[in-house]
């Protein structure tokens, strides 16, 4: 694996089980924060990097946990961490290899790119991961069906412009977390290039990796199912 996209949501801040690795531990003064952030005017980075360094404290500990810890079918567990960091946990275990380059994408809004760089600085931090980008796509958080053209155009321009991964072929899109908007430009994407999509659910140890046939739509779609490594 080259180069790994990766959707960024804001599980990374909202998921109230972060903070609660150790036994008896209480999150308590770690959900006050959040709950002030949410009420804040200004969710930037700038005005709330307390709230930033608090939440990679918090998802470190998880990390720093042994592999049998963090393969838990347990839901709460589960959700000590972001949907995005346990996904693509899971999909570099399984296939054994580091991807290059990681570009993580952000929606448009405050929240979402503080998320995104609490994901970047687990990666860099916790695992090692030199080569993490963050780009916030304008747009890409608005629900109005008249925002879908800009959207698209805006994740092309993304992917094939500022990442340059447009004549690139080993390229696997993780799409667990973010706007589900942006799926089914990913997924035309995908289908057209031949680069693979990754899945999991949140609450699912399982996942699945999706294989398009690159300009032959005779075959089927590959589904492989991936179960965590124990």
């Amino acid at each position: 694996m080259k180069h790994l996209i990766v959707t960024v949501g804001t599980s990374a801040i909202f998921n109230e089980e972060i903070g609660l690795v150790e036994p008896n531990r209480s999150n308590h003064e770690l959900r006050l924060l959040i709950k002030d952030y949410e009420r804040s005017s200004d969710k930037s980075i700038a005005i709330n990097k307390n709230v930033l360094d608090s939440l990679v404290r918090a998802h470190a500990q998880f990390w720093a946990k042994p592999a049998a810890y963090k393969n838990t079918k347990n839901k709460r567990q589960r959700r000590q961490t972001s949907a995005e960091l346990l996904s693509t946990y899971h999909l570099f275990t399984h296939q054994n290899a580091v991807p290059e380059r990681v570009y993580l994408l952000a929606s448009g809004t405050e929240e979402g790119f503080l998320a995104a760089e609490v994901v970047r600085q687990i990666m860099i931090s916790a695992w090692g991961w030199k080569r993490v980008a963050l780009e916030s796509v304008e747009k890409m958080h608005q629900r109005k069906a008249q925002e879908a053209l800009l959207v698209h155009q805006n994740l092309i321009d993304c992917i094939d412009k500022t990442w340059n991964l447009g004549n690139e072929s080993d390229v696997t899109i993780n799409f667990t977390g973010g706007y589900k908007g942006t799926i089914p430009v990913l997924t035309r994407l995908a289908s057209e290039r031949g680069w693979p999509l990754y899945y999991q659910h949140e609450d699912n140890p399982e996942s699945q990796i999706i294989t398009f046939p690159k300009g032959d739509a005779t075959k089927l779609v590959e589904v492989q199912l991936v179960e965590p490594v124990l």
